[in-house]
């Protein structure tokens, strides 16, 4: 009974650790106006604190897969999430840009190594429909991002942006105890990569330059979520409006998110990827386009934008395992 219920325990482990940590970095966006305005910089200046947070994260992807070959992810969990809860506890005092910038890269080292590659390590080594189930692990970003939203865009006004990282680092803080108490994966070595069916060094790279090309773009474009408020009030419509459009696409990730890790299962990442690619383009060119008197278009298209969440982190694997095989997925994915 123990061995049935574990692997989903893990699973909410994964899925809040998700949460917490992408899903804070996902809604970044609604607090850029309030830094930018009490340190008295640009809202770009602001941005790139995120940015940093992206660089390392995936900088230290590759190495959070080596560090699990030789220590526990208990013992990974405990370093890492001291570094995370750290920044987060310490940008409420800064006040310079600079200050958020040194944060950004331990919030970056961290989760790069505790992150979505680890996520999907630990699903593949636990559950045989392993696409569902990383759909189901990772739209819980956007399960934070579309319930809090509306509710942190309220707490800026009234308490200041300040104290809302402190409670992100205590939601953290709790998080990452559950995860350390109940993930007890011991190292393992990484199936070797002569093992592989494609082991061609040239078929290799192709595919990995590839694979690398499609996260670039979906990536590029999740990152739109952070400039909703922005993209809302540059074109005419209301702040409380950005912040249901951020909440949407949100939702969008959370949604598509479970229906492309079901159709990596179903039908394979490849079929998976231009599917999620269509929606993406759609997405895209209605914003660009449509008038803000079709309000509600502008929503739905916001929603198919959220599939950019979904096609970098939830296609992505599946394109990994379908190329290199299942024991390699975290390899290539980092």
């Amino acid at each position: 009974m123990k061995k049935r219920i574990y692997p989903y325990l893990v699973l909410i482990a994964c899925a809040l650790l998700i949460a917490v940590t992408f899903g804070f970095v996902n809604i970044q966006g609604l607090f850029f106006d309030s830094i930018s305005a009490d340190l008295g910089v640009g809202k770009g200046s602001v941005a790139l604190y995120v940015t940093i947070v992206h660089i390392f994260g995936a900088l230290f992807g590759p190495i959070g897969v080596k560090l699990r070959t030789k220590y526990s992810i208990r013992k990974i969990l405990i370093v890492t999430g001291i570094f995370v809860v750290g920044a987060y506890s310490l940008i409420p005092s800064a006040n310079a840009i600079w200050q958020l910038y040194i944060c950004a890269f331990f919030m970056g080292v961290g989760q790069g190594i505790y992150g979505h590659t680890m996520v999907i390590e630990l699903i593949n080594n636990h559950f045989e429909k392993s696409g569902t189930f990383t759909g189901v692990a990772l739209s819980f970003s956007g399960v934070f991002g579309s319930l809090f939203s509306p509710i942190i865009v309220n707490r800026i006004v009234n308490m200041g942006w300040r104290k809302a990282y402190y409670i992100f680092a205590i939601i953290l803080t709790i998080v990452l105890l559950y995860s350390i108490i109940v993930i007890d994966n011991k190292p393992k070595q990484i199936q070797d990569l002569k093992e592989n069916k494609n082991s061609n060094i040239n078929t290799l790279c192709k595919e990995t330059i590839f694979i690398s090309a499609f996260y670039l773009v979906a990536s590029s474009i999740s990152s739109l979520g952070n400039y909703m408020l922005g993209y809302s009030t540059d074109v005419g419509l209301t702040m409380s409006q950005g912040a249901l459009l951020s909440s949407v696409m949100n939702i969008g990730n959370l949604i598509l998110k479970l229906v492309f890790g079901f159709l990596c299962d179903a039908v394979g990442g490849f079929k998976t990827a231009l599917i999620s690619y269509a929606c993406i383009s759609i997405g895209c060119l209605t914003l660009s386009f449509c008038p803000t008197s079709l309000f509600p278009i502008i929503v739905f298209a916001t929603a198919l934008l959220g599939s950019s969440y979904a096609a970098a982190n939830v296609v992505i694997q599946g394109l990994c395992k379908s190329l290199f095989g299942r024991e390699n997925v975290s390899v290539y994915y980092a």
